[in-house]
């Protein structure tokens, strides 16, 4: 059997590679293609350590289908693959991916993939492409994805997405002017063989919105716990307690 790569990457620039057109939705055909995750007002301590994540959006967990798999305007060109590449993407253009005190990331599947570590995934799903065989019906015999005479036209796969945002330095080396878009397209579902203008119409995209509400402080405060390990004990409570009184055990914060 072969797999169809699933591809995260994290690169800017326009790729020379053929590119491949293709419809993601979220769940069915027709379905959602924005899902957005909303920062609220952040701030972080003046001594946040390079690499600490200081957002992290809720998981989203969905299936993901896609279809229409059509080859790019390049006639004549032998391309190795009779089948698409499912993409994840970013979208190209955007100035501000150039900045060097946050670090834009997706957990995928449980595995995080930051913004400068394109790296790819093989998932076992596959959708043929119309012109990518030699054969009169315009599909490879027999089809890729298939195995058999009919072409698969479509595919539907589940995903745990979360997104996030780093610190690309320590905190305290942070440029505090700088201003970035509001809204950031963290992953990009769509078929292509490299990185490219973003065409978002019908390719499901994940977007972190809100990132000016990030905001370092000048100062940091040492917070203390106790129980130290922040975990307060109830010890064994029986139904009849709880509908007749609350249940209520002491905890303190030190700053």
């Amino acid at each position: 059997m072969r797999y169809l790569l699933i591809v995260i990457t994290f690169f800017m620039g326009f790729s020379s590679l053929p590119a491949w057109a293709m419809d993601c939705y979220a769940e069915h055909e027709g379905g959602n293609t924005v899902v957005i995750g909303y920062v609220p007002r952040i701030s972080i301590p003046s001594d946040g350590k390079k690499g600490d994540k200081i957002w992290q959006s809720s998981e989203y967990f969905m299936n993901v289908f896609c279809n229409n798999a059509l080859p790019g305007p390049s006639p004549g060109e032998e391309y190795p693959s009779a089948w698409a590449n499912i993409m994840m993407l970013l979208a190209s253009g955007q100035d501000f991916y150039n900045q060097n005190s946050y670090t834009f990331g997706v957990t995928y599947n449980g595995v995080d993939y930051d913004s400068t570590s394109p790296l790819p995934i093989a998932a076992p799903v596959c959708i043929d492409i119309k012109g990518a065989g030699t054969f009169g019906n315009g599909y490879k015999k027999p089809a890729v994805c298939s195995g058999g005479p009919e072409p698969q036209l479509s595919v539907t796969f589940p995903v745990r997405v979360q997104l996030y945002i780093k610190l690309a330095k320590n905190a305290n080396k942070v440029n505090k002017k700088l201003v970035l878009p509001d809204e950031y397209i963290a992953l990009e579902f769509k078929g292509m063989s490299g990185a490219g203008a973003i065409e978002v119409d019908k390719n499901l995209t994940f977007r972190i919105r809100g990132l000016n509400n990030i905001h370092v402080l000048d100062c940091f405060v040492n917070v203390d716990l106790e129980p130290a390990d922040g975990v307060v004990d109830f010890g064994k409570i029986n139904s009849r307690t709880i509908k007749n009184t609350s249940v209520s055990e002491t905890f303190s914060v030190v700053m």
